[in-house]
C-alpha cells in the first residue's frame, strides 16, 4: 500500500500546485 500513498501525495502536491 505503499504505492497508493505516493501517489496521493503526487495528487496533493499536483492539487496545491493549481491551487495557486
Amino acid at each position: 500500500m505503499a504505492i497508493v500513498g505516493t501517489i496521493i501525495k503526487i495528487i496533493k502536491a499536483i492539487i496545491d500546485i493549481f491551487a495557486k
